[in-house]
């Protein structure tokens, strides 16, 4: 699916949401609040925290049905925050959060499709703190993976 395609697409699920035609099931894993975290030393000597974020969006009331994850890895020293996003579209039975089973379904990821993802889930999360029932977001805490993957970002980066 082409960019202008994928924003039309979350502007239509964002709108049929806001209706309350759609009934989500969000799973989120993530190592923001870990208390132990990962860090690496950049060659100018500078540290960085790196914390990883999955979250997969799925729903059945949209034909065919939806399901995509997303991956953001942010890297944070002081004020300075830099964040590398992707987004896949697997077949609906794989909802694995692992990068090297899910980068064969990746998508390009411009700017605008970055945005729109991030304004699908501003939207369910605000739902969901006013317990919409359509709204089920599960959110684990996992371990960072990063180590593992940092070869395949590197290959894959899009931003």
């Amino acid at each position: 699916m082409r960019e202008e395609e994928l924003v039309r697409k979350f502007k239509l699920l964002m709108d049929e949401t806001s209706k309350g035609k759609i009934k989500w099931d969000i799973q989120v894993q993530t190592t923001e609040y870990n208390e132990n975290k990962y860090t690496e030393t950049d060659d100018d000597g500078v540290e960085w925290t790196i914390d990883e974020c999955y979250v997969n969006y799925f729903t059945e009331d949209v034909d065919p049905a939806f399901n995509m994850i997303t991956y953001e890895m942010i890297r944070t020293s002081g004020s300075e925050c830099h964040t590398t996003t992707f987004v896949f579209f697997p077949p609906l039975g794989i909802r694995y959060f692992n990068l090297r089973t899910l980068f064969p379904y990746s998508v390009k990821a411009d700017s605008m499709v970055t945005q729109s993802v991030h304004m699908l889930w501003n939207q369910l999360l605000a739902l969901a703190k006013k317990n919409d029932p359509n709204i089920k977001i599960d959110a684990n805490e996992s371990e960072i993976s990063v180590e593992d993957d940092l070869e395949i970002i590197l290959e894959n980066n899009n931003d």
